[in-house]
């Protein structure tokens, strides 16, 4: 919960403007399909989401991963096709989110699995923007480009291909079911298994959330 709530924190504080907008579709019939997506998770998460909301601590709302696959754009740099896992795709995970509501901006930031991982979409007079933020304890393995310096603290744009929320008008006393798909820009990161060092990939995930958004804080 630690990298969760220290992502969040760092992708509400700040904002990256990508120029890249997408329009917001409102459709209620998305807090049906959220429940329909819940019911597909193993059981042992479902128990998972009950023991959350059981915690007096927790504030946050839940994520349905429905689709988390990665595109190797430089496949053809692989020098150990032993070591090296084809493109991965995983389905049907659990996850965190939270909302906030600040004037007429609605933040939701969305924690992905292990928490080292975190999306933030913003929206405003129903547009989205999103951005894509990955965090390592040790060593410094990602790149923007490859002449810029390395870092462990990864903040790149994503695109909103699509995105839905229940509702028009947010606020704290109700609570908002959304779906999203995004795909991240593409980025570096070091890999052991590939002839230059690096492996360049491309994130793509499709969610369902709920939350109660806060207002001006978390």
């Amino acid at each position: 919960m630690f990298h969760f709530m220290r992502n969040l924190i760092t992708l509400f504080s700040i904002f990256i403007f990508t120029h890249s907008y997408a329009q917001v579709t409102f459709d209620k019939t998305v807090e049906q399909q959220y429940q329909d997506a819940y019911n597909k998770l193993p059981a042992w998460l479902q128990q998972k989401a009950i023991e959350a909301y059981k915690d007096t601590s927790f504030h946050g709302g839940l994520v349905v991963l429905t689709e988390h696959k990665i595109d190797t754009l430089n496949k053809d740099e692989v020098a150990n096709s032993y070591s090296y896992k084809n493109d991965e795709e995983k389905q049907y995970d659990l996850s965190f989110c939270g909302g906030q509501i600040n004037s007429d901006t609605l933040t939701i930031g969305v924690g992905t699995q292990f928490f080292s991982q975190s999306i933030q979409h913003k929206i405003f007079k129903n547009l989205a923007t999103t951005i894509f933020n990955e965090y390592r304890d040790n060593g410094t393995p990602f790149r923007t480009e490859l002449t810029n310096d390395k870092t462990n603290d990864l903040t790149i744009p994503a695109e909103t291909i699509r995105i839905v929320l229940s509702a028009d008008k947010f606020t704290t006393d109700e609570t908002i079911f959304g779906y999203a798909e995004i795909t991240t820009k593409a980025f570096y990161e070091d890999a052991d298994s590939f002839k230059n060092g690096y492996i360049k990939k491309r994130l793509h995930y499709k969610y369902f959330f709920k939350f109660k958004p806060t207002k001006n804080g978390i």
